[in-house]
């Protein structure tokens, strides 16, 4: 989770409430942009365009998947309506080693939305509002 879904964000206590556990830190390759009330990603292959963002274990995925797709506004038998679409994608920890896990990116690059060059949805929030 890169974005509201974090701890101390606005929504974390959906993933406090679907049960699913932290993990870590971690980064995957992507730009980030602030759509406003939320963040939004795109993935990329450029190693310098990185977001950071947290890992979680889903216990019961064929549960907790569902409820995560609907906060998302996830519909994964259509894409095509959907806010974000789900993808696995490498996550590097902070430790250095590398995992593989479900993460939600915009289906295009969005036109008009500011990018997020630090990666960080959190950091650029509380100086946002400085």
């Amino acid at each position: 989770m890169y974005g509201t879904l974090r701890r101390g964000q606005a929504l974390h206590a959906h993933l406090l409430r679907a049960g699913v556990t932290f993990l870590d830190e971690g980064k995957i390759l992507g730009r980030l942009y602030d759509l406003g009330e939320y963040p939004g990603a795109v993935p990329s292959k450029e190693e310098h365009e990185e977001i950071l963002g947290e890992l979680y274990r889903l216990g019961r995925p064929h549960e907790q998947l569902p409820i995560l797709d609907e906060i998302e506004e996830c519909d994964p038998e259509h894409p095509e309506l959907s806010t974000f679409i789900r993808r696995r994608v490498d996550v590097r920890l902070r430790d250095g080693r590398t995992t593989r896990a479900q993460v939600y990116f915009l289906p295009h690059e969005p036109e008009r939305a500011p990018r997020i060059l630090s990666g960080d949805y959190a950091g650029w929030r509380g100086s946002a509002a400085s």
